[in-house]
């Protein structure tokens, strides 16, 4: 009887399948995964790039561009501030002078009480002007820096800040999207290849084994048509289904299918 031979030769053949699929399927595995820490630092570096892009534009915009228009605004509002104070000024000034003078007059003083009521009169003027302006500066000057610092980073550093962020994360999906379709389209292409060589190699074997079970007239045996069956199996090309999911936009399935056949 062959029998015997043929099933110790279908089984120095099975495990020489089976450790020759768990190499490829190991260097593939390697490959791909080292491929997407590839990816992945190139992304991380696209992001720190586009990070130091933004920041750049920011502190450009702080050093360069907002002290022309704050410098713009302060002069604007230094000369509404300006008459402001003239006008306050001119009304107590003129309040001063009247009650002064008029203090003057009822007792009845010379020459000598006049120039003490100048004296008094600047002294009063100069700490009430000092005083005003002061206070107006503080009010008015400090309420419009926060008003034009605010309107000027709305309406500059914002928007130019979404624009950056969406165009990043654009960019950082659509590399994504068509690195994931190119490892899922080399992955089925290899998976393809080693099916096709590992079944011809199958083949091979099984039509050498039908050989022998020909040539010693055990044709007729369980054995051999299960070989032949198998053999008619291994023949048929798994691409077809690869290319179906492809077209149908499944790639994960399609990935998963080439990681089972490889």
């Amino acid at each position: 009887m062959v029998f015997f031979p043929i099933t110790k030769e279908g089984k120095i053949l099975e495990g020489s399948l089976g450790q020759n699929m768990e190499k490829v399927v190991k260097a593939h595995t390697d490959a791909l995964w080292a491929r997407l820490l590839e990816e992945n630092a190139k992304q991380e570096k696209l992001e720190r790039d586009r990070t130091q892009q933004i920041t750049n534009l920011i502190s450009n915009y702080v050093n360069k561009d907002m002290v022309s228009v704050l410098e713009k605004i302060i002069k604007k509002e230094i000369s509404s501030i300006g008459t402001t104070i003239t006008h306050s000024i001119s009304q107590v000034i003129e309040k001063t002078i009247s009650s002064a003078i008029a203090k003057s007059f009822q007792k009845g003083v010379g020459d000598k009480a006049l120039n003490q009521l100048e004296k008094s009169i600047s002294s009063k003027l100069e700490a009430i002007v000092a005083r005003q302006i002061h206070a107006q500066f503080q009010t008015s000057s400090k309420q419009a820096l926060q008003e034009a610092l605010k309107t000027s980073v709305e309406a500059s550093v914002v928007p130019t800040f979404e624009m950056s962020c969406k165009a990043l994360f654009d960019q950082i999906d659509i590399k994504f999207q068509n690195g994931l379709v190119k490892h899922t389209i080399d992955t089925i292409n290899s998976a393809s290849s080693i099916t096709q060589t590992l079944s011809g190699q199958l083949a091979d074997g099984q039509r050498k084994l039908l050989a022998i079970a020909t040539n010693s007239k055990v044709a007729t045996d369980p054995f051999v048509a299960q070989i032949k069956n198998g053999l008619q199996e291994m023949t048929e090309d798994p691409t077809k289904e690869l290319s179906r999911l492809i077209s149908e936009g499944k790639f994960e399935e399609a990935f998963t299918g080439a990681l089972h056949r490889s």
